[in-house]
């Protein structure tokens, strides 16, 4: 259960659930992407 507001995020690869760190450019900072 939630206990307030939140954001589910997912990065998805032909049907499969992949660690979406790969997909960021090194070097910037992952607020950038919020």
């Amino acid at each position: 259960r939630s206990t307030g507001p939140h954001l589910h995020y997912e990065v998805r690869h032909n049907g499969d659930a992949v660690d979406p760190l790969r997909f960021l450019t090194v070097g910037k900072k992952v607020a950038q992407y919020l």
